[in-house]
């Protein structure tokens, strides 16, 4: 096919007046001449080249700006462990004292030496019974209510022994 194209160029040139070894020549200049293929390949492969290069400084930015964001996400993680381990320490801390109070009143409920104070009402409740049980036990409660009282003749006479009670 390209011998085809050649034939008719020089043809072409012939009519112009040009010499065979001008024709020659001319051919010859044509066929090493880039074709619009070639120039048209060489231009997306310089532009592939621009984008390319444009692409590694685009990665390299955006690695960047990844390496920033992953590093603030570290830091916010290490932030929110030390407020973790905070509240678990504090937690811990919390349990162990409370640990150590339900033991000491424990024991202390168990050796009767846990201290109390009445309030006004338990203290009032309190004296009320005591004084009750005093007087169950004193026998107060068993004598007859009403008093009895010797007398000999028209005098009172409170002991039984003197007889001379008149």
């Amino acid at each position: 096919m390209a011998e085809i194209d050649d034939y008719f160029k020089m043809k072409m040139l012939e009519k112009e007046g040009f010499t065979p070894y001008e024709q020659v020549k001319i051919g010859h200049m044509q066929s090493k001449k880039a074709s619009g293929t070639a120039i048209g390949a060489l231009v997306t492969a310089a532009g592939a080249a621009v984008v390319g290069v444009g692409g590694w400084f685009w990665a390299a930015s955006q690695s960047k700006n990844a390496k920033d964001v992953a590093m603030a996400y570290i830091n916010g993680a290490d932030k929110r462990i030390e407020a973790i381990s905070a509240l678990l320490e504090s937690e811990t801390t919390r349990r162990i004292n409370g640990d150590v109070t339900l033991n000491q009143t424990i024991t202390d409920t168990i050796s009767g030496q846990q201290s109390s104070q009445l309030t006004a009402n338990q203290q009032a409740s309190l004296d009320a019974t005591q004084t009750v049980m005093t007087g169950l036990m004193t026998g107060q409660y068993s004598q007859n209510p009403i008093k009895v009282v010797r007398v000999s003749g028209q005098r009172e006479c409170d002991c039984d022994t003197c007889g001379g009670c008149r």
